[in-house]
């Protein structure tokens, strides 16, 4: 019998089918992708620039300064959030979807700031205001960590145990009772002895966690990080003396003052000791 032609097309069309994957159609479907993702970028750009015109336009002159920046960057971070999430594009797709979850989160803790602080911060108090923030920020970490613990612990080369989960935890206790302190214990006439109280329970909490971190950077060799713990126990502990005993008679700038020359004094008596060991 006559055999029939051999077409190659046959011989290709099952090479692409064998490599489960259309070569071929690869680059023109990325092409597309990319196009796709340029105009909804285009439109999300284009949709910050109306909204802000409109509100300029039509409501600005009914609200303060402050308000009308937190408006404008409200949504300027909203548009650059989505199209953050737009394009990325990282593999394996269990990173991808956290990296999706870090930026919403933080897109969202950025506008509710945003909003709070200039259109409804002048209906309490100051102390109110930073639990409000400080319990925020808490959840967001709090999320933060739930998302990406998981992955670390498998990508992580070396054990650590539970320490990273201990810190934590020690840390929503920490940041419990600094936001319960302030809505119920502290006073902002003198704020000075809050500092102290904050900076004492921050001392508290730094000792239990040095207990539980200690042994491993030990049996790592790593001192270096011991040295500058034992910086920051020394710096604490000369801003709560401070605060406790000597800030009431200055004005918040000059306290300000103080932390920031203590803080150069012990990074210079670092950058001293390592040189010359």
């Amino acid at each position: 019998m006559p055999q029939e032609p051999h077409d190659e097309r046959d011989d290709t069309s099952r090479t692409r089918k064998s490599a489960g994957v259309d070569d071929w159609e690869r680059p023109s479907s990325r092409m597309q992708r990319r196009e796709r993702r340029q105009s909804v970028t285009l439109v999300l750009c284009a949709s910050w620039i109306v909204f802000l015109i409109a509100w300029l336009w039509q409501y600005a002159t009914r609200y303060d300064l402050w308000q009308n920046i937190g408006i404008s960057l409200a949504g300027l971070v909203l548009t650059f959030g989505f199209i953050a999430i737009l394009w990325t594009n990282i593999t394996p797709s269990r990173t991808r979807w956290r990296v999706h979850v870090t930026i919403l989160v933080s897109m969202l803790w950025i506008v509710s700031i945003l909003v709070w602080y200039p259109f409804y911060s002048h209906l309490y108090g100051v102390y109110f205001n930073i639990a409000i923030g400080w319990a925020s920020f808490v959840i967001v970490l709090l999320i933060y960590a739930v998302t990406w613990l998981s992955l670390g612990r498998d990508e992580m080369r070396i054990d650590v145990g539970h320490r990273p989960a201990v810190t934590i935890v020690l840390f929503v206790i920490w940041s419990i009772f600094i936001i319960y302190w302030l809505l119920f214990q502290g006073n902002p006439n003198y704020w000075e002895h809050d500092a102290a109280v904050g900076i004492l329970s921050l001392i508290i909490v730094l000792v239990f966690i040095s207990v539980t971190w200690i042994p491993w950077i030990r049996a790592q060799g790593e001192m270096n990080h011991i040295r500058g713990l034992g910086a920051l126990f020394v710096w604490l502990s000369i801003l709560f003396v401070w605060f406790g005993f000597f800030a009431m008679p200055y004005n918040f700038y000059q306290n300000l003052a103080v932390v920031i020359v203590t803080f150069i004094v012990i990074l210079a008596m670092i950058i001293v000791i390592e040189r010359v060991r």
